[in-house]
């Protein structure tokens, strides 16, 4: 997710999402939650960005 729609969604004006945003994704404590949110659907969905590239190609027949 872009964080200007990240900000946005939390509630912030759309004057200020894209700055706040922004700001938002410089924070060490911020960045280390959303990576830890996504390592935790990966483990749980079993789906990352190779298997989406690689393992199963969408429309693509052997």
């Amino acid at each position: 997710m872009e964080a200007k729609q990240a900000a946005l969604d939390a509630g912030y004006s759309p004057g200020n999402a894209a700055k706040y945003g922004h700001e938002l994704m410089q924070l060490h404590h911020v960045k280390a939650a959303i990576d830890a949110a996504m390592s935790e659907r990966i483990e749980r969905t079993k789906i990352d960005a190779d298997w989406v590239l690689l393992d199963h190609r969408i429309g693509q027949r052997p």
